[in-house]
């Protein structure tokens, strides 16, 4: 059985024997010969360096993941009067960290004084103005649309085909008059013109109001007289006719009168007879 060699190197840190060639210890991982160049930032060191010239680097060697070994406690007699020399040496090893760190910290660059918060801000506020700028230049010259929810001006005429005049010669013409019933003072004549065969009620197609009539009465009602717009002004029509106190052809009070047959006529018709026969109980 061949012994092993005895070792040649002591680490300088903490004395455990290493092998020849070893470049850490296997102890406490301090470098066992003077590295030439910072295993940091790769600057020239001296030998005797103790701490990195350019980085500040402490030039040891690097501790592994274990636990260090603690050093040997020293007797009461040590502790109580330590040796000048080792004092001496932990003040230059205080004094070369401090100069080591002076010169890392002014050989790093300074932050920016600018705050991120503050720059996407002021980018957003940017491109919002940008935005508005590009629309409101897109939309200039372009006619206001106005909205159906809203009160608008009323379309122009270039838009809205102009409505052909009523035709007078398509009017009913004729005479109201009483027919054994007496007339209600100040009241409303209404002549109203409905498609021949519909029920009395809902809209008419047209409507003639003559305010404090004087029987008998002479009337008109032809295509200016249809209650909805763009309504044709055709027949056969059944004519009828309504004296109404207050004024409101939908209402419907005891003493008004009403015509109880009504009238036949075609649109053009004249001297067409309609008779106000029948009061309201």
């Amino acid at each position: 059985m061949t012994a092993e060699p005895a070792p040649s190197v002591v680490c300088p840190a903490c004395g455990t024997p290493a092998r020849e060639g070893a470049r850490y210890c296997k102890a406490c991982g301090t470098a066992l010969a003077p590295l030439a160049q910072c295993p940091s930032c790769h600057a020239s060191v001296p030998p005797s360096a103790r701490f990195c010239p350019s980085c500040g680097i402490r030039m040891v060697g690097t501790r592994s993941a274990a636990p260090e070994i603690s050093e040997i406690p020293a007797s009461p007699v040590q502790e109580a009067s330590p040796s000048p020399e080792r004092s001496k040496d932990d003040e230059e090893d205080a004094l070369e960290t401090a100069r080591a760190e002076i010169e890392a910290a002014r050989k790093r660059p300074a932050s920016a004084p600018a705050s991120g918060l503050l720059a996407n801000l002021l980018l957003f506020v940017a491109l919002l103005v940008a935005i508005i700028v590009v629309i409101r230049v897109m939309n200039e010259g372009k006619p206001k649309e106005v909205s159906p929810f809203e009160g608008g001006p009323p379309p122009s005429s270039a838009s809205t085909p102009p409505r052909a005049a009523p035709d007078p010669s398509r009017a009913v013409s004729g005479q109201v008059t009483l027919a054994g019933v007496s007339a209600v003072p100040g009241a409303t004549l209404f002549v109203i013109a409905r498609i021949q065969g519909t029920p009395d009620r809902g809209p008419p197609v047209a409507v003639r109001r003559i305010p404090n009539p004087v029987f008998p009465v002479q009337f008109s009602i032809g295509p200016g007289d249809v209650m909805l717009p763009n309504m044709p002004f055709d027949g056969p029509f059944d004519v009828r006719a309504r004296l109404d106190a207050d004024g409101n052809v939908m209402s419907k009070a005891p003493g008004d009168l009403f015509t109880s047959t009504p009238t036949t006529a075609r649109p053009g018709d004249s001297h067409v007879e309609v008779s106000l026969d029948a009061r309201i109980p």
